[in-house]
């Protein structure tokens, strides 16, 4: 390894660091802040990888995205939880999505013709 790839696994290090502390110290508000303009970042992020890069238009993304938040907010809701102990749970958001996009993605896969969208 060079030294330039050293110094750069050294400082993503300590960023993801920095950035796993912040829950545990600051105020709730900047959490929740933080959760949300991430979460948009994600979303933004996965729409500019495939409709930016390959001109198609799907919003088909959005279920499944809003389908694990949606998990995730009725387990804090219903057990009383907030701060960092919310980031338990996006585990558990990943895994709703997933099941509810397998049996999507089988019927997509299968569809011929324009519907894609």
């Amino acid at each position: 390894m060079s030294s330039v790839a050293i110094w750069r696994a050294g400082v993503t290090a300590a960023l993801l660091a920095l950035a796993a502390a912040v829950p545990l110290t600051s105020n709730a508000t900047l959490v929740h802040v933080g959760v949300f303009v991430l979460m948009y970042v994600g979303m933004a992020v996965s729409w500019n990888i495939f409709s930016g890069f390959s001109g198609y238009i799907s919003l088909g993304y959005a279920i499944f995205f809003g389908s694990g938040l949606y998990t995730v907010a009725i387990f804090t809701k219903h057990l009383n939880l907030a701060g960092s102990v919310v980031f338990a749970f996006l585990p558990v958001g990943a895994v709703v999505a997933g099941l509810i996009a397998i049996p999507v993605g089988l019927i997509a896969l299968r569809v011929r013709r324009h519907t894609f969208v």
